[in-house]
């Protein structure tokens, strides 16, 4: 790769062409980055600006134009910039909603398929899971009437999620009882591993949000899970989420955000609805 910046210094390397990179990143994973930022994304993208040998951001943002998402080039960008940190049990009301109330009515109502949950952003697998657990605990985990998919744009996120190990942070807010039912320690407590039988109820797929197409796709879908993503997302990315969200949903058909969020209204085709003590946004028609 050749560049007529070769040889600045890395100072004026970080402002030829960086905001290009900026507005690249942003139209294609949806992130809102921040001018503010712009030294911590600097820290952040040198060493793969280097490693494809681009002298600049600028000629940087040229070669990751010509490549495509799911590509391994954009896989280390999604892997340098996009938060992964995330645990069982988190913020569980509106999961135990579903659990209690949701998905046995969708269950009476649903005749001919199973009822679909989505994890929009599932991370190394701990939402999803964490929902097949309140589902199994609930007693309505059964195979062909409950099906949990979750998905991520971060490809060893899904490789993680589906080997179903993970180190005690992140099953530190999982009830005891819980704990000992569903996971066995190993390499000395290191690390939990997942009954089978649980990781064996949710399929894991890549998705990138932003990808219409491959959202809509995913229909027919009865509930959306997409909690602490669009805290990362720029509006533009976030109306055009809820727009495809909108779509794939059934009717009834619910989304739920984490509780920081609460971005819904923004896409005026929900309504606020409170079930089993939890917020939720249904779809209007």
């Amino acid at each position: 790769m050749q560049d007529t910046t070769a040889g600045t210094a890395p100072d004026a390397i970080a402002k030829t062409g960086l905001p290009l990179l900026e507005s690249l990143i942003s139209e294609r994973l949806g992130l809102r980055l921040k001018p503010e930022k712009r030294d911590y994304l600097a820290r952040k993208l040198a060493p793969l600006a280097r490693e494809q040998g681009a002298a600049s951001f600028l000629a940087y943002c040229r070669f990751l134009q010509r490549e495509p998402t799911e590509g391994a080039a954009w896989q280390r960008v999604v892997e340098a910039l996009v938060v992964r940190e995330s645990r069982f049990w988190r913020e569980m009301g509106p999961i135990l909603a579903l659990a209690q109330e949701v998905v046995p009515m969708l269950l009476r109502q649903r005749r001919g398929r199973p009822v679909r949950l989505w994890s929009a952003g599932c991370a190394c697998g701990e939402e999803p899971y964490s929902l097949a657990l309140a589902l199994q605990e609930a007693g309505l985990l059964r195979p062909r009437a409950v099906e949990i998919i979750g998905t991520d744009v971060n490809l060893s996120c899904l490789q993680e999620a589906r080997a179903a190990r993970y180190p005690l942070r992140a099953i530190r807010d999982l009830p005891e009882e819980l704990r000992e039912r569903y996971f066995v320690a190993e390499d000395g407590g290191k690390r939990y591993r997942l009954q089978e039988a649980i990781v064996r109820a949710v399929s894991f797929r890549y998705l990138n949000l932003l990808d219409r197409e491959g959202t809509i796709r995913m229909a027919p879908v009865d509930v959306i899970l997409c909690r602490n993503v669009f805290i990362y997302f720029s509006p533009a990315a976030i109306a055009s989420t809820l727009e495809a969200f909108h779509a794939v949903l059934d009717v009834p058909g619910y989304l739920t955000v984490a509780a920081a969020e609460c971005l819904a209204r923004q896409y005026g085709r929900f309504r606020l609805v409170q079930m089993a003590g939890a917020y939720l946004y249904e779809k209007e028609p």
